[in-house]
């Protein structure tokens, strides 16, 4: 966890005013587009069913998830990054999830790809997320690894590897910790469980695409095949060991129904 932890109105005040410029935006969705087609075709939803984004950026989900048929709505304080989505005919609503709006028990699935780790009051909105989704609802967030960065660090330490360890780590922003707060897939869980959700799955995996076509062609080649290789790697070790060491991990819960006592 950072500290000192910035609070919730620092925060929404660094978002709000995230500037990125069009070109910019453009070529982030470009290069996440591909990425969440994939992702959202191998999720199970029927034609029409109402989804919401927490934190939907360049609008790359919500691009695939129209394509799917589904009607989804991003939620989203960034003035930039909300305005870009409105203009490529996507919606967007701009405020924190609290302010929203949005109708209690109305919404079949709730996706939070790379925002949880930045929320100032994580527990309040999985709770919050309970209250809009409709009884066995579906809930996907997507997170990076502590025990990823732990393994990573204690590898580095005295390993003729260190080089490689550090480049898979710069690919999937590691080098630093640019995050709030740092889960692990068993944290994460029990979190989770305390806020009336069942976890149905947990999966690993890279981060999304940081190069796209704009960019040069040995930097995403480069890419490519390192984050190839630490999947590999990491598979192994999930299939050998039992232990989930992939840079991000995506967990999947179903809500249960919410007492009105």
């Amino acid at each position: 966890m950072r500290n000192p932890r910035p609070t919730a109105q620092e925060l929404r005040l660094r978002y709000e005013h995230d500037h990125y410029g069009a070109d910019a935006l453009e070529e982030l969705l470009e290069s996440q587009l591909g990425f969440f087609k994939q992702k959202a075709h191998k999720l199970k939803l029927t034609q029409g069913s109402r989804v919401v984004e927490l934190g939907s950026y360049t609008g790359a989900f919500l691009q695939a998830a129209k394509e799917c048929g589904w009607d989804a709505t991003g939620v989203d304080v960034g003035k930039d990054t909300a305005e870009f989505c409105l203009a490529h005919g996507l919606k967007v609503i701009r405020a924190e999830l609290e302010q929203s709006k949005i109708a209690p028990n109305s919404i079949d699935a709730f996706f939070i790809w790379n925002t949880f780790d930045q929320l100032a009051h994580p527990k309040g909105t999985l709770e919050s997320i309970r209250q809009l989704l409709r009884p066995g609802g579906l809930l996907l967030i997507r997170a990076p690894n502590g025990d990823f960065e732990s393994a990573a660090l204690n590898a580095r330490a005295n390993s003729r590897w260190r080089e490689s360890i550090m480049a898979a780590q710069a690919l999937n922003n590691f080098l630093t910790f640019p995050y709030i707060a740092g889960y692990t897939p068993r944290s994460l869980s029990a979190m989770l469980s305390s806020a009336g959700f069942q976890v149905i799955g947990i999966n690993g995996d890279v981060i999304a695409p940081l190069f796209g076509e704009r960019s040069p062609a040995l930097a995403r080649s480069s890419e490519q095949r390192w984050k190839r290789l630490t999947l590999r790697i990491c598979d192994r070790i999930a299939k050998d060991d039992r232990r989930l060491l992939h840079p991000w991990f995506e967990v999947m819960a179903v809500s249960h129904a919410v007492s009105h006592h």
